[in-house]
């Protein structure tokens, strides 16, 4: 068992967790490369302290690398191009159970990002029966939510509710608007763009009371046992952006509007609002 032992410690949004950032004044700043798994809301969380000078005020200059999702930025950490990663927690669980050292130091979002969608004539649960849902893949987080959310609303997904693999969100929302499927997934603030067209959002996951490890800081056991503490100054850092995000909305909106390329002022407010109640609020010390 220990052999696939993962490390897990909560994010936390309380200033008395923190080290005072200008303990760190005097350093010079350590520089560290960190793998963020793409752009978006959910993965936010790495670039406010950059982008609010963070790091710096914690001893670290660190470099924020993107790349095209979570796999890439892992087989990147397990090959030293990146010290750390924040990405998702099933990713990170996949790679040690294959032999790899990741290990995940913070969850930040400890439950699933989606909003079930339904077709335009569709506005409970009980009449998805007979109709087909897509997601990504079978056996994705796209996966359980569905089935997750169908036997909650007393359905049997397989037998009520045909599920099919379809790809990406923006593939599955093409097939729920082409009429092929009566039901999706999606991620906000993608839920204010389906209910403008008029397709009805039957559930948030959020509410469902489902958790699940979904998005993650983790680095690999030996730059932990070598560097702890820059692991410590980068969490530090990381759980003071979340508390910008919690309590200075307009700092919070500039980053998310510039980096997420935002221009609608309802899509912005949606996904702040939307990221700020998925954020895990619970304590436990750094």
């Amino acid at each position: 068992m220990s052999k696939f032992k993962v490390s897990i410690t909560v994010v936390v949004l309380a200033a008395f967790c923190l080290l005072p950032p200008f303990s760190y004044a005097e350093e010079k700043l350590e520089k560290v490369y960190v793998g963020v798994a793409g752009l978006s809301g959910a993965l936010a969380h790495a670039f406010i302290p950059k982008d609010s000078g963070l790091y710096e005020k914690y001893g670290l200059d660190v470099e924020l690398i993107f790349f095209q999702g979570g796999t890439q930025a892992i087989q990147a950490t397990l090959a030293g191009g990146v010290q750390m990663v924040v990405t998702a927690g099933p990713e990170i669980i996949t790679s040690r159970v294959a032999g790899g050292d990741m290990t995940m130091i913070a969850g930040y979002m400890n439950t699933l990002p989606y909003s079930i969608v339904a077709a335009k004539g569709i506005t409970k649960f009980e009449q998805l029966k007979g109709t087909k849902a897509a997601i990504s893949k079978f056996g994705s987080t796209s996966d359980l939510a569905m089935r997750y959310a169908l036997e909650q609303n007393k359905l049997a997904p397989g037998k009520d509710v045909t599920v099919i693999q379809l790809g990406d969100q923006n593939t599955r929302f093409a097939a729920l608007t082409g009429g092929s499927v009566q039901s999706t997934l999606i991620s906000p603030p993608f839920d204010i763009t389906a209910k403008k067209l008029g397709y009805n959002v039957l559930g948030d996951m959020a509410d469902f009371g489902l958790p699940y490890q979904h998005e993650t800081v983790a680095t690999t056991d030996r730059f932990l046992k070598e560097h702890p503490e820059t692991a410590r100054k980068f969490l530090r850092a990381f759980v003071a952006g979340i508390q910008v995000w919690m309590t200075d909305e307009k700092t919070t909106k500039q980053i998310l509007a510039k980096r997420l390329k935002i221009t609608d002022k309802e899509i912005l407010d949606a996904t702040y609002v939307a990221y700020k109640k998925l954020t895990e609020k619970n304590v436990t010390q750094i």
